[in-house]
């Protein structure tokens, strides 16, 4: 499971921090630092905001959910 971030966005910061404290198995990537076929496929998808978690070979929207939801996304 992997969580695609930017460094300036702050719901993304809020994210880490929370699985950084809960000491969940997370792998951070800058969207920068996407591949080609990644960002084709977020694009694809219809995400549009950060942070998307990749998870199961699915790119799930974080950024409308409430922390609730993203938590028990993280922890299943």
């Amino acid at each position: 499971m992997k969580l695609i971030t930017s460094q300036t966005c702050s719901k993304c910061r809020n994210i880490k921090k929370w699985i950084d404290d809960n000491h969940l198995s997370v792998r951070y990537v800058n969207i920068e630092d996407l591949t080609e076929p990644e960002v084709e496929a977020i694009a694809q998808s219809g995400i549009n905001s950060l942070p998307i978690l990749h998870k199961d070979g699915k790119y799930i929207a974080l950024a409308p959910r409430k922390m609730s939801e993203i938590e028990e996304l993280l922890r299943n």
